[in-house]
């Protein structure tokens, strides 16, 4: 559920998971998993840039599938 982090989900798989800070790797993952987030092309998650109001948007409607 929404909330809860599993405890198997370890590290999330994108390229990139170097960039993401230590204290959000969990999340980064939990949501990697659950199919919430997907990355930004090129398995990227881009830790450090910006999302946009229609990836927010997409965010929340995959979280409400």
């Amino acid at each position: 559920s929404i909330g809860e982090v599993d405890e198997e989900i370890q590290e999330a798989t994108f390229a990139d998971n170097d960039s993401i800070s230590n204290w959000a790797k969990a999340g980064v993952a939990f949501a990697g998993e659950k199919g919430y987030v997907n990355g930004k092309g090129n398995n990227l998650f881009d830790p450090n840039g910006d999302a946009t109001r229609a990836e927010l948007a997409q965010i929340f409607f995959n979280m409400l599938k």
